[in-house]
């Protein structure tokens, strides 16, 4: 059974159970037989080695958690210490044992229930189910495990003990190492000698199926810690401030259970990761601030350059011809290839004619050698026989000459044929791109007319004549010719309307230089009447101001006449009406010549842009129509094509 985590975790932190797992454990010796070895540190005490039941957390062995404030058990495994406790803050009788009260004898009483025919079978469970997930080399079930002899608990227990010590191995008498072995592991349980004896007895397999739940467990709970320990739970970065405090106490903690009441080494070690981790981010930091400038620069450089598409499209056209030109390679060599297979194949069966006809001839001369060894020869038979065979073997130096020089002459003919036939795929492979680029194939172009201009080459044909599939003179040649002569009478109507074009548009370039001139007078035109206009509205503003002036004194002298006496009341103020009606007189004279200046201009400027518009828009559309017809012209031009040669 498993206690809570944290009490597992702050004892394996402080007494690090990983590498304890790895020390050996030894032998028996007379000084271990007696001993009790932990593999944790207690707690440092001044006072006499006696032992008292643990009043802390309760570890493997079962039991509840008791009060914080009891002992410390040394290996998280259930062994008691060995030394006094630390008081509890709750009293002296709160102290209880994580295993059950001691009985009469002295010894720890197991609390768990081991003769219970269900705790057996789970346990018995539990042991087949670890043994098999690491890969025990004994077969295992529960008919094994309900009665087992000496050797199968000694090898599951060899098992268990190798997992925490690789070269951990029983001696010859396990009945004294087993128990030294259980001091040095924790086990809080003491076990006698003679249960080692009697392996499958009833009372004595329920104790030892305990051990080895025990080691299970144990083992079990090692590796849970291992793997929290490795896995990725304080990986992420919100949890590293919390794995480096857990650590912090975990090493605080050992050293306090090891009586060091100094922390300043822990500390200060928890202050160096903290500046690693500082230094870290600081690291990461410059690292993106580069990132994000060369993430701005690389903006820049694609905002800054102009887009590439139009030149994508056009080298995919162009690699979409090649491709298409490519697959008629292709097609027109694997025609050769099929050609010259059919060759090869006709001269494998020329040579299986002739090693036929050698073996018919080698069996011959065997038959006649047979026939000459057997018939009665004369002198004179073997000197015409040699003679003859003389005469032979000159006629076959000679034939074989003649047809040595054959076959020279042969090959010489077929390699000028090859090049031909490669100077003609050439020829004809140029005359198809000219024939697509001028829209004459496929058979639907735009300038085909119904014609199929297209050549292919037939190598295999048997006359030269039909070597092209197409005949050339009388059929495409013609219609070359005819296309020809379409294009020079369009090329020549076209030049004309050019012509007309042109002389239409140096007319209305003489037109624009007119306008342009008028313009520029009318423009004179426009900044002398502004001119006049301001030198009027300045002269009118300097009268305007003489008579409010003047108008100011009479009102002075009104104001002193009024002062000095009434005697040319009458006269004064018929005076000063007249000289008002006369002022308003101006001002609308003046209203009306500025209204007349402004209309003028207004109409002035009204008829420079209808003006200047209406050129423009005859200059766009002259322009437009000489771009068509260029562009016509562009288009319907043929271009001279050389004609294939023929064979």
């Amino acid at each position: 059974r498993r206690v809570h985590g944290d009490t597992f975790v702050s004892c394996f932190s402080s007494m690090s159970f990983n590498n304890a797992r790895r020390s050996t454990l030894g032998g028996v010796t007379a000084s271990t037989a007696n001993s009790r070895a932990s593999l944790g540190p207690s707690r440092v005490s001044n006072k006499p080695m006696e032992r008292q039941p643990s009043l802390g957390r309760t570890s493997i062995g079962g039991g509840g958690r008791q009060s914080i404030g009891g002992a410390r058990l040394s290996m998280g495994v259930g062994r008691q210490s060995m030394g006094p406790g630390r008081p509890s803050t709750s009293g002296p009788s709160r102290r209880s044992s994580a295993y059950g009260a001691k009985n009469t004898s002295g010894k720890l009483a197991d609390p768990r229930p081991l003769t219970d025919k269900g705790f057996q079978n789970a346990c018995m469970k539990h042991l087949i189910r670890f043994l098999a997930v690491h890969d025990y080399d004994h077969s295992i079930s529960l008919k094994v495990l309900t009665q087992p002899t000496a050797k199968e608990f000694f090898n599951i227990l060899q098992f268990l003990l190798r997992m925490i010590d690789p070269h951990f191995t029983l001696g010859p008498n396990p009945q004294e190492e087993i128990p030294v072995v259980l001091k040095r592991l924790n086990y809080p349980f003491t076990l006698n000698k003679s249960v080692f004896a009697s392996v499958g007895a009833p009372t004595s397999w329920p104790h030892l199926l305990g051990v080895l739940s025990w080691l299970a467990e144990l083992l079990t709970y090692d590796e849970e810690v291992l793997r929290v320990n490795n896995s990725s739970s304080f990986d992420d970065k919100g949890l590293q401030d919390s794995k480096m405090l857990f650590d912090y106490l975990s090493k605080a903690y050992g050293r306090w259970l090891a009586g060091d009441d100094s922390f300043t080494l822990v500390e200060d070690d928890l202050a160096m990761q903290f500046e690693a981790r500082n230094q870290a981010v600081e690291s990461e930091i410059d690292q993106l601030r580069d990132q994000q400038r060369a993430l701005k620069r690389e903006i820049e450089h694609l905002k800054s350059n102009a887009s590439s598409l139009g030149g994508l499209r056009e080298k995919k056209q162009i690699l979409q011809s090649d491709l298409e030109k490519f697959s008629n390679l292709m097609v027109s060599l694997k025609k050769h290839k099929q050609g010259l297979e059919k060759k090869l194949n006709e001269k494998q069966t020329d040579v299986e004619t002739k090693e036929r006809e050698l073996l018919s001839l080698q069996h011959e001369k065997v038959m006649l050698t047979r026939q000459r060894d057997s018939q009665e020869l004369t002198p004179e038979d073997v000197e015409r026989m040699r003679q003859e065979k003389h005469m032979l073997e000159e006629s076959l130096r000679e034939v074989t000459a003649k047809k040595e020089e054959v076959q020279k002459s042969v090959w010489e003919i077929e390699m000028k044929l090859a090049k031909k036939a490669e100077d003609m795929e050439r020829a004809v492979r140029a005359y198809n791109n000219g024939a697509e680029k001028l829209h004459l194939i496929p058979l639907g172009a735009k300038n085909s007319e119904g014609v199929d201009y297209e050549l292919s080459l037939n190598l295999q044909a048997a006359r030269p004549e039909q070597i092209l599939r197409t005949d050339f003179k009388s059929l495409i040649k013609p219609a070359l010719r005819k296309l020809k002569d379409g294009f020079v009478e369009k090329i020549r109507g076209i030049h004309g309307e050019v012509m007309a074009l042109q002389e239409e548009l140096d007319r209305a370039e003489e037109m624009r230089s007119d306008k342009q001139s008028q313009l520029c007078e009318l423009e004179n035109r426009l900044k002398k009447f502004e001119s006049m206009y301001r030198t009027e509205q300045e002269a009118m503003a300097a009268s305007l101001q003489e008579k409010r002036d003047e108008a100011e004194s009479i009102e002075q002298e009104v104001q002193q006449m009024k002062l000095s006496g009434g005697k040319n009341l009458s006269k004064s103020q018929a005076t000063l009406v007249a000289l008002k009606s006369e002022f308003e007189q101006l001002q609308k004279r003046l209203e009306m010549e500025r209204q007349t200046a402004r209309d003028i201009i207004a109409m002035d400027i009204d008829l420079l842009a209808n003006h200047k518009g209406g050129v423009q828009e005859i200059l766009d559309q002259l322009l437009a129509k000489l771009t068509q017809v260029k562009k016509l012209t562009a288009e319907e031009s043929p271009l001279v094509m050389p004609a294939p040669a023929v064979v």
